[in-house]
């Protein structure tokens, strides 16, 4: 007698734990692979590649990354009020915007506005070419970054 409730415990327990295993196996095949919403990402895969659009992807890379547009149109905004309340030199302040012109991808408005730039120069400012060659060496540095630094080699003008 004193087997017979417990075997059927055990018994009923099992059938439990096997109408479980069935219904979540069930549920797991409802989900049908051509409407699954995920990618799956292997492990030790490349998951910039996976989670970043287009071919071109890095920290630095790009346009294609929603905010930095923002950051170098917000950029273009902070000078025009360092303009005016002259922060900076203007040599130096019409550099930052031919930088900030540059990332954009305003080239020639860039190349125009280093060269007024090169032209307000003063003896006191400064060249900071560490700038320039982290912009270089970027994953894809901006177009223009070799002639505005040939301009800054050559001098004020």
């Amino acid at each position: 007698m004193l087997l017979g409730p417990g075997i059927l415990v055990v018994v009923v327990g099992s059938i439990i734990a096997s109408f479980r295993w069935l219904w979540r196996r069930w549920r797991a095949h409802q989900i049908r692979e051509e409407i699954f919403p995920f990618d799956e990402i292997p492990p030790n895969s490349d998951v910039a590649r996976v989670i970043l659009p287009g071919d071109e992807y890095g920290p630095l890379s790009d346009r294609l990354i929603p905010y930095s547009e923002g950051y170098f149109q917000q950029a273009l905004a902070q000078w025009d009020k360092a303009w005016q309340e002259h922060l900076q030199s203007v040599a130096g302040l019409l550099e930052n915007k031919a930088i900030a012109l540059l990332c954009l991808g305003q080239k020639q408005e860039a190349l125009s506005t280093l060269t007024q730039a090169l032209r307000q120069w003063l003896p006191a400012d400064v060249i900071d070419f560490a700038l320039y060659d982290l912009l270089r060496t970027a994953p894809h540095p901006p177009d223009g970054v070799e002639e505005m630094i040939a301009m800054l080699k050559k001098g004020p003008s």
